[in-house]
């Protein structure tokens, strides 16, 4: 994937990696991105919590969760690595706060869950003492159903060993390959750890940013068509690549490259790709945003669970509108009051 400007945000994502980045500039197409995963990720949530749907129908959309860490490490390696040679001591503070942070709100929004009660009833314990006594599969493990948020956890591991990664960007492309092998690796060895296996996609990322750094190629599709085509074909496909993390990894990444692509190619000023680049300006307020709204959704409706239909459509697009609205307010909000500024910065960025 190959970026143009800075971004001053990763994945959940932009945001993940804020204070590592300039502020100077941002990519829009990463942007647009990262606001298409939003999307997508909306759907992921919507068949998780509403739907009795099974591994085939998830085939489809799996690659979500891998997209969000994937271009986390492409956004920290292609845009930390600056800074770092600049300052590598700032760069290395601003990376490590910013993981410690998102550890931090990992844990809050876990214990919130488990003294409220309000979250996924088949994810995360009961109790503070549950939870507690649980750590070892929560933080190490990363057992799929042990708690919610999941996917902060390795981005917020990824942002504390950064600084050691980005000291290797003579071996970009050696880290790149050693990534790709350990990818497979954990699979041939049956090793059942969904923190491993994401923070094996971040590495991959990482070094793939600076190995974007390292080279002066740019290839990429230059046909909207051609790139929903390819799209398409790629995510179809994924229901036999996800077999194994490698392929995975593999499947996943084409997908990235492809939506961005798509991004430099569209009008940015059309109504659509507005929604998309504010919904990727937010995009780790709106992955918990969408998350809270399904659960309380879920609530009112006393629990409904469909089969794949149009009501699932429904609960995507009310979700999708309620993430816009919620993204205006807090940019507006941000921009007339410093207090909700700092405040977002602080836990956010």
């Amino acid at each position: 994937m190959v970026g143009t400007t800075r971004a001053p945000r990763t994945s959940i994502g932009s945001d993940a990696a804020a204070k590592a980045a300039p502020t100077s500039g941002r990519d829009r197409a990463l942007d647009i991105v990262k606001g298409t995963l939003v999307v997508f990720m909306a759907v992921y949530h919507a068949m998780n919590i509403f739907t009795n749907a099974g591994p085939d129908e998830y085939a489809y959309v799996r690659f979500v969760s891998g997209s969000f860490i994937l271009i986390s490490g492409y956004i920290i390696g292609k845009f930390s690595e600056g800074p770092f040679n600049t300052d590598w001591r700032m760069a290395s503070r601003r990376l490590v706060i910013r993981g410690v942070k998102l550890l931090i709100l990992f844990t809050t929004l876990n214990l919130l869950i488990s003294v409220t009660g309000v979250g996924n009833s088949s994810k995360g314990v009961a109790s503070i003492s549950g939870f507690m006594s649980s750590m070892f599969e929560i933080y190490v493990i990363g057992q799929p159903r042990s708690a919610s948020f999941q996917i902060l956890l390795p981005i917020a591991y990824l942002l504390i060993v950064a600084p050691a990664l980005l000291s290797l960007k003579r071996f970009a492309g050696l880290l790149f390959s050693a990534s790709w092998a350990m990818a497979f690796a954990v699979e041939t060895a049956g090793i059942e750890s969904v923190n491993l296996g994401f923070v094996v996609l971040g590495l991959m990322g990482l070094a793939g940013g600076m190995w974007v750094n390292a080279t002066s190629a740019e290839i990429g599709v230059s046909s909207v068509w051609s790139v929903l085509a390819a799209l398409a074909t790629t995510v179809w496909s994924m229901r036999y690549l996800n077999v194994n993390l490698g392929t995975y990894a593999l499947g996943t990444i084409i997908i990235l490259k492809l939506l961005y692509d798509l991004g430099r190619l569209l009008d940015p000023g059309s109504v659509a790709v507005r929604a998309m680049i504010l919904l990727g300006h937010y995009s780790l307020v709106c992955y918990i945003g969408q998350i809270i709204f399904m659960q309380m959704l879920h609530r009112a409706l006393s629990r409904p669970v469909w089969g794949l239909g149009y009501e699932v459509i429904l609960v995507v697009v009310a979700t999708i509108v309620f993430m816009l609205g919620a993204s205006a307010a807090l940019a507006r909000w941000c921009e007339s009051s410093k207090t909700v500024a700092k405040l977002y910065r602080l836990i956010f960025l």
